[in-house]
């Protein structure tokens, strides 16, 4: 039964796995407001601070396994407009706002021992 469940896993997260980290990001922004996402724009805040070592390495595990190379910048803002228009918003609206949450990707990226997002 675990050998089934392990190739369950893989097959799941090879297939999936881009959407592993889509949702590790916009999960990181369920509670986040747009007044939140403000202040983290404007003091250069990130948004994974406060995410433990042993958290990143179960993420990190399942990156390997799947897709998750395909996290860009384009995916993520197609992602945005479907989940959080409103967050969106002010980060398009912020002259930093463009270059802090490319960053955010990549931070993310590197945590998932992915190289750096390009374009």
């Amino acid at each position: 039964m675990g050998d089934w469940a392990d190739q369950l896993e893989g097959i799941l997260v090879g297939a999936f796995g881009d959407r592993v980290a889509i949702g590790f990001l916009f999960g990181k922004l369920k509670k986040v407001t747009p007044d939140d996402i403000y202040v983290c724009i404007k003091e250069n805040r990130q948004l994974f601070a406060d995410v433990k070592d042993e958290e990143w390495l179960k993420y990190r595990k399942l990156a390997r396994k799947g897709n998750a190379d395909r996290l860009t910048n384009e995916v993520l803002i197609k992602q945005f407009r479907k989940r959080r228009c409103d967050l969106l918003n002010v980060i398009w609206n912020i002259p930093q706002g463009r270059p802090w949450i490319y960053g955010q990707v990549n931070i993310l990226r590197e945590k998932l021992g992915l190289p750096p997002e390009t374009s």
